[in-house]
């Protein structure tokens, strides 16, 4: 009998967990746009029109289908930057490694499941550089029922470095390959897809978010200010995910932002 008992908590549990997770449909299309930044308009390769992509939102023990329509010129695959494939190799997106690339006019459906992770990681293409502009946030929240490691932020938002070229990005490889050189450095760091307070033709205004309006450098301070980065792979390839304490402008209280997804675009 009691085995019978623990037989059928064990099966309760299970159709438990089962029922709060959920599936989590996303379409993405892998398109050129025109860009302007520096002063300078450009043909850049994004998702959906949007750069950064768009952040990708689900809780512990969800699954994911991202279906990837390739409308750009460029062979193109979705690498999930931090998540763990377990027994799911051909999700994880690896150009020639894990999974043929998609080619233009070419679709691919990635599927997985979230399984014991939390926190804010980052998708992003992994053919050549067209990670540059093809990248977003993966924010994975606890599962129902369970809570925050940290008192519940009022407001949050992925914080995303990367790098711009005043190039084409694949005209910069190219040029690195046939020479044999390292590549040009990036002509600035992006925040959020917009280069920082001191290049030209960039916005003075700062960040604005749920409402509120926060400075860049009180952003940038508080995310130099600590916490635990990790690098690898070469010059200024660090990311990491770290608690963001921001003030908002004109107010004397804290607003805490646990989110912040650093990546070289290299």
């Amino acid at each position: 009998m009691s085995i019978s008992r623990g037989l059928l908590l064990s099966l309760l549990l299970s159709f438990a967990l089962t029922t709060f997770a959920e599936t989590h449909n996303y379409a993405f299309t892998v398109q050129e746009q025109a860009a302007n930044r520096l002063c300078k308009n450009h043909r850049i390769v994004n998702v959906n029109g949007q750069f950064p992509g768009p952040t990708v939102e689900v809780q512990n023990g969800d699954s994911v289908a991202v279906k990837v329509t390739n409308a750009s010129p460029y062979n193109v695959t979705i690498h999930w930057h931090g998540l763990r494939q377990l027994r799911n190799p051909w999700a994880d997106g690896t150009e020639f490694v894990t999974q043929c690339p998609i080619r233009p006019g070419g679709s691919y459906t990635y599927k997985f499941t979230i399984q014991d992770q939390e926190g804010t990681l980052w998708w992003h293409a992994h053919s050549r550089w067209l990670r540059a502009t093809v990248y977003g946030a993966l924010v994975i929240r606890p599962k129902p029922g369970s809570s925050y490691p940290f008192p519940t932020p009022k407001v949050e938002f992925p914080v995303i470095l990367g790098e711009w070229w005043d190039r084409k990005v694949i005209s910069v490889l190219r040029q690195a390959l046939f020479s044999g050189a390292a590549p040009n450095i990036s002509d600035a760091i992006t925040i959020n897809g917009q280069p920082g307070d001191l290049f030209r033709c960039s916005s003075q205004e700062g960040f604005v978010s749920g409402g509120f309006r926060y400075d860049w450098v009180t952003i940038m301070d508080e995310i130099a200010g600590g916490g635990e980065w990790w690098c690898s792979g070469g010059v200024a390839h660090c990311y990491g995910v770290k608690r963001v304490i921001l003030s908002e402008r004109n107010k004397n209280d804290l607003i805490e932002v646990p989110s912040a997804v650093l990546g070289n675009l290299e």
